[in-house]
């Protein structure tokens, strides 16, 4: 078997089933998250008291990135990183558990997530623990937001995630250096079903090509966006997942027909995907 046959084989339509569930999951079970929060009267005051400013969000994410970046270069010792990704799932998934179940279970799920992530390092527990945290901290975060900052976060981090990763290449160094602290912020999606309880590396990522990633960005701000759309219209919620899951569509094409697996910037074609099918909703109004 020659090596382009290998890479086409190993494109299989798994790829895009895996993460076509995994994505769907995380984008509905978020929004339905999102509308559960947005209905308890004392959420709707927390967030109409919330005042987040678009510039002042964007100047946090890109120093707090550049504080992260340098870290993983300076920091030999990256097992360190690895505390602050269980913090993230423990804090994501106390928001998401917090929407369906009393304290005592909120709090015995937040804690045993990422209890379980680090003692069973496979495939499907990195991903549930990534949907969980993912869809607690957006769909919060969305409905602190209004659909116009998120459409000017998403114009702005998608040529962000363009120089990060095809220009200055610092988005995947970042990337691998964290993961090598076993601090993976994606999916991972296998080529084929059973690849989900494949373990995961002690140090870094399994490099084979029998795996994709799809960062925690390219998960999160479709969900923000459909989740700040609900103050306004449910419609148009809907059709920012399918526009987004068009996105996540062109990149698997991309993919497919160019027969590379190099790392490209996502969050492009699923914020385009995003905006689409936002004016798309326009049109049943």
């Amino acid at each position: 078997m020659n090596k382009k046959n290998k890479i086409k084989n190993n494109l299989s339509p798994s790829f895009f089933i895996t993460e076509s569930i995994i994505f769907l999951t995380t984008q509905f079970l978020g929004l339905f998250t999102a509308w559960k929060l947005y209905n308890v009267p004392e959420m709707k005051e927390v967030i109409a008291e919330q005042d987040i400013s678009t510039t002042r969000f964007l100047i946090i994410f890109f120093i707090s990135t550049a504080i992260l970046f340098t870290l993983t270069k300076v920091i030999k010792k990256r097992g360190i990183f690895g505390v602050f990704f269980y913090l993230m799932i423990f804090f994501g998934s106390l928001v998401f558990f917090d929407t369906f179940l009393p304290i005592y279970l909120t709090l015995a799920f937040s804690i045993g997530l990422p209890i379980l992530r680090y003692f069973y390092p496979k495939v499907i527990t990195q991903n549930l623990a990534i949907v969980i945290s993912i869809i607690g901290a957006s769909s919060y975060l969305g409905l602190g937001l209004t659909s116009l900052q998120v459409l000017i976060l998403l114009i702005v981090l998608s040529v962000y995630d363009v120089i990060a990763v095809h220009f200055s290449g610092h988005m995947v160094s970042m990337f691998k250096n964290l993961a090598q602290g076993g601090a993976i912020f994606s999916i991972i999606i296998p080529s084929k079903f059973k690849n989900l309880s494949a373990k995961i590396k002690e140090k870094g990522i399994n490099t084979s090509g029998d795996f994709m990633y799809l960062g925690t960005g390219d998960l999160a701000f479709p969900l923000i966006f459909s989740a700040s759309l609900l103050k306004e219209n449910i419609v148009a919620s809907l059709f920012v997942i399918f526009g987004s899951f068009l996105g996540v569509n062109l990149i698997y094409a991309y993919f497919y027909i160019t027969k590379t697996r190099k790392p490209v910037a996502a969050l492009p074609p699923i914020a385009f995907g995003c905006i689409l099918g936002y004016l798309l909703s326009f049109l049943i109004k």
